[in-house]
């Protein structure tokens, strides 16, 4: 009987640290962008939602540079294409170890086309073999 409590508490506290780390990353202010290896998002937090002016529900399932071109400023958008942004994906974020990170930064053009200087922070999670991307957007005041 007391094996049998003992895993039900273990139950109840790793349910509890489960919802500890979803409210962390929902309420977090900075941006939380998940991506798997192929660059297709998996997560995106509401401070992803308010830097960006885009919701969840219209960026799980895209691929990052997609979404990355998309909110490009109009000057960047003129002169790189959707396929640079990919280039760079495979050419440089893939490249990343384990405790490796790249740092940008740069202005983006919102859903709701207003211009924000943003810091973004790329570092690769493996988890069970398996290799996720992080990508943690900063929303910055002034130009960077």
């Amino acid at each position: 009987m007391d094996s049998i409590t003992a895993v039900a508490n273990r139950i109840m506290d790793l349910e509890n640290e489960n919802l500890l780390l979803k409210t962390i990353f929902n309420n977090s202010f900075e941006g939380i962008i998940i991506a798997d290896e192929s660059g297709l998002i998996i997560d995106w937090n509401s401070g992803s939602e308010k830097i960006t002016g885009l919701s969840k529900a219209s960026v799980i399932g895209e691929y990052i540079w997609k979404v990355q071109y998309k909110l490009a400023i109009p000057e960047l958008r003129k002169a790189t294409s959707e396929t640079a942004h990919e280039s760079l994906w495979n050419t440089k974020v893939l490249c990343l170890q384990n405790g490796e990170t790249i740092r940008g930064v740069g202005k983006i053009q919102t859903y709701g086309r207003e211009i924000k200087y943003v810091e973004d922070l790329i570092s690769p999670i493996i988890i069970n073999d398996n290799r996720f991307f992080c990508i943690l957007l900063i929303g910055k005041k002034q130009r960077i």
